[in-house]
C-alpha cells in the first residue's frame, strides 16, 4: 500500500526517486489502494495540482491492482499514531493485510506494529531493488 505522499510525490515528479520507486513496485508487486488515500488524494491534486488531476487518475488506474474500503473507524482498535489524521491509512493497510505500507510522514516512525511494515522509499529500495533507479 502506498501513502499519500508517495503517490502525489510519484505522479507530480515522474522522473524522481519515488516514481521509479513506485514504478519498481507496480510491476513487481501487487498495490493495494485505500478509498481513504484515494479521496486524499483528489482533494490535494484538486487543491494544488489541478492542471495534473488526469494524470493522478491515469495513473491510479494503472497502479491499482486491489482496493481496500475503509468503512467506521473504531480508535481503540488499533495501534496509536501521532497525527489522528493518519490513522485511517494504518487502518486501511491493516485491514487490508498488506505486508509493506510505503510512505515519506514521519508520524508513522513511532507506531510499533509488525505488519504491515512500515517503509520510506528510500529503505524499500535499499531492501528489496535491485538497485538500479
Amino acid at each position: 500500500m502506498l501513502d499519500t505522499n508517495v503517490l502525489v510525490s510519484a505522479i507530480v515528479h515522474r522522473k524522481s526517486f519515488v516514481a521509479g520507486v513506485v514504478k519498481f513496485i507496480k510491476d513487481n508487486h501487487t498495490i493495494v489502494m485505500s478509498d481513504w488515500v484515494m479521496n486524499e488524494l483528489e482533494r490535494i491534486f484538486k487543491k494544488k495540482f489541478p492542471d495534473k488531476l488526469h494524470d493522478m487518475y491515469t495513473d491510479i488506474e494503472i497502479l491499482t491492482n486491489e482496493y481496500c474500503f475503509l468503512g467506521e473507524i473504531d480508535q481503540s482498535s488499533y495501534p496509536t499514531i501521532r497525527d489522528l489524521d493518519d490513522l485511517p491509512v494504518l487502518i486501511s493497510g491493516i485491514i487490508s493485510d498488506v505486508d509493506i505500507l510505503l510512505t515519506g510522514d514521519t508520524d508513522f516512525d513511532d507506531v510499533s506494529i509488525q505488519k504491515p511494515h512500515i517503509m520510506k522509499p528510500r529503505q524499500f529500495y535499499e531492501e528489496y531493488m535491485d538497485h538500479d533507479l
